[in-house]
């Protein structure tokens, strides 16, 4: 839940509480607007625990609290911060929009292992596939095939990043390195603030990408039978021009399974490597951060989960 803590001004309270519109079926989506759809962090949970475990549904939740505070004390008695459910009408897309690397994938060579660690695709069809799942994967390097008929393992193929210019001799895999493809943009193109998407799903948090994919009986039961996959969210948001003075406003996170990138106007502003814990981030002070109405004014969040390895990610089938 993205919450905004602000200064409460007496005066000014009742007119930012009673002149928002709920606005959850459209694109741009300010952040006055926004102040009507508060929720409570319970909510996430109580949906977590429902589905057996805490990894369930908190992938993804991509639900943010910004908080804005005084710098002074506030009087007794009094609530010195405003929470903003930030919930609400995101645009979603599951996996990249860029062509994966090019790259003429053979069955490898027998006998050997490259790398080490990674992360493991269970019924792959061929050598020459696992080697296409390293193609699609931006940062994989090497990967190996399992060819042991003997037990659960055959047809596994591990994708993997790490010493790749390394091998052991294994006579139970089939095995590759993947060259490096061009440098990654400093700013991919999902991140910045000009790019449309506008053919993104519209959706709400708590969110989970990957039960919108079709069951796939060679993926593992404890995971639903669903693949493991990569999403971005993106939402355009304004923030009120009196927000500026004495106020820091932030962005709360209550959990994104695996590792989660956040840019603001196409500046990162955090990478959290961690899907059980929450994080925040403070927006007021990034770079290019835009205060007031109107286009001019729209900021641009766009949020990438990297949900494709990791443990947790446990569905009650």
């Amino acid at each position: 839940m993205l919450s905004v803590v602000f200064p409460k001004k007496k005066k000014k309270k009742n007119r930012l509480a009673h002149s928002l519109l709920h606005t959850a079926g459209e694109h741009k989506v300010s952040l006055h607007n926004l102040l009507s759809l508060l929720s409570h962090l319970p909510q996430n949970t109580k949906m977590t625990r429902r589905c057996g475990t805490a990894a369930a549904l908190l992938g993804l939740v991509l639900s943010a609290t910004a908080t804005a505070t005084l710098a002074a004390a506030a009087p007794p008695g009094s609530d010195a911060r405003e929470v903003v459910n930030f919930d609400f009408s995101w645009r979603h897309h599951l996996g990249n929009t860029t062509a994966p690397r090019p790259y003429n994938c053979t069955n490898g060579t027998k006998g050997v292992n490259f790398g080490q660690g990674g992360i493991v695709h269970q019924s792959v069809e061929s050598p020459a596939a696992c080697c296409g799942l390293c193609a699609e994967q931006g940062d994989c390097l090497c990967w190996d095939y399992n060819i042991d008929t003997s037990g659960s393992d055959f047809g596994q193929c591990w994708t993997k990043n790490e010493l790749c210019n390394q091998s052991v001799p294994n006579p139970l895999r089939y095995s590759g390195q993947v060259p490096a493809g061009p440098p990654a943009p400093a700013v991919p193109v999902e991140a910045k603030t000009g790019f449309d998407d506008s053919d993104w799903a519209l959706v709400d948090a708590p969110h989970d990408m990957l039960i919108v994919q079709d069951y796939d009986k060679a993926q593992s039961e404890k995971m639903g039978f669903l693949a493991r996959n990569i999403g971005w969210y993106r939402k355009h948001f304004n923030l009120p021009a009196d927000w500026q003075k004495d106020s820091s406003v932030w962005l709360y996170i209550e959990g994104s399974f695996h590792v989660t990138t956040i840019w603001v106007n196409g500046v990162e502003v955090t990478r959290h490597v961690q899907g059980y814990t929450s994080f925040a981030v403070r927006l007021d002070d990034i770079p290019g951060i835009h205060f007031g109405a109107g286009s001019s004014n729209e900021n641009v969040m766009a949020i990438f989960v990297d949900g494709s390895y990791g443990t947790g990610w446990w569905f009650v089938v």
